[in-house]
């Protein structure tokens, strides 16, 4: 994060448990940036409140902890994976399309991790900014990396010590040729996705005309429209229905879904999303294409 945003337009408040921050000046403060947020599984929840005339943003997590207070319990096969969900979490916020993925508060302190599955969720500050791209720079992130391993204090392992010639060797590259190159690397050390999705099933029942049918999802991607030719899975009765209209992902043992930019929207459970902005469905969910009604089932082999 650009240092000169925490010190000229939010406030941090030190000595909370929770992370809390004061924008300091109410016309920096971004409405729409607030609301997409809350629909992006990588970030911790923010609640917008009022203190004193100021706007106050209160970030609720649950489940992850600090990287801080953890990393040393992990393995190095498990740090490894830790920045790989990091540079994932960087890359849905920087794909966002609405959300810059310089306002994002990249520390130890303010960088969370789930102990079960390793999944990162990032701090973002819906605040205006000044950086030329909107982008967290290639060396901020190296700096961050390092600093998991001097955290961790482990022995230099080979995977390790492989990480750290990495950061060293990829200063001047574009963020997503970084991430792909870190995942080659991750596959050269034999360090695979957890894949526990592996034997898993989204069905999404409907009825198209008078007919019922179901899509049956195994893929990593799964798109919905109306025309034939125009996604993978066609309801051809309803032209409410955009070519394409939406896409259904599958990340780490989640099922996502987002709008593909559609005339009439996509709903999940009677919430309209934000266009190319993922949520997560689960089992029992409902699923809105226009007028049309998708229910989520989801099958464990």
């Amino acid at each position: 994060m650009n240092d000169a945003l925490i010190d000229e337009t939010v406030k941090v408040i030190e000595g909370v448990e929770t992370p809390v921050y004061i924008v300091k000046d109410r016309n920096q403060f971004s409405v729409t940036e607030y609301k997409v947020m809350e629909n992006l599984m990588s970030l911790v929840k923010c609640v917008k409140a009022s203190l004193n005339g100021d706007i106050q943003l209160v970030y609720i997590n649950e489940k992850a902890r600090p990287l801080r207070a953890v990393i040393g319990l992990f393995n190095d096969e498990q740090i490894t994976r830790v920045i790989r969900s990091f540079l994932d979490a960087l890359a849905e916020t920087g794909s966002n399309g609405f959300l810059r993925s310089c306002n994002l508060d990249i520390s130890l302190d303010k960088v969370f991790v789930d102990s079960n599955d390793l999944t990162v969720k990032l701090i973002y500050l819906p605040v205006n900014s000044w950086s030329a791209d909107g982008r967290i720079s290639v060396s901020e992130i190296n700096e961050f990396i390092i600093s998991i391993l001097e955290k961790a204090g482990k022995p230099d392992s080979n995977i390790l010590s492989a990480i750290k010639m990495f950061c060293y060797s990829n200063k001047e590259t574009t963020f997503e040729s970084y991430r792909n190159m870190f995942i080659q690397l991750m596959k050269q050390y034999k360090i695979e996705e957890i894949r526990e999705e592996s034997s898993e099933e989204l069905i999404l029942d409907f009825t198209d005309g008078s007919e019922q049918r179901s899509f049956c999802i195994s893929g990593d991607s799964f798109t919905i429209g109306f025309k034939d030719g125009s996604a993978d899975g066609i309801i051809k009765t309803n032209k409410f229905i955009s070519s394409p209209h939406c896409e259904i992902t599958r990340e780490n043992g989640r099922w996502l879904i987002s709008d593909l930019d559609s005339t009439n929207g996509t709903f999940v459970n009677g919430r309209k999303l934000e266009r190319y902005t993922k949520t997560e469905i689960k089992d029992g969910d409902a699923v809105r294409l226009a007028n049309s009604t998708l229910y989520v089932g989801v099958r464990r082999g």
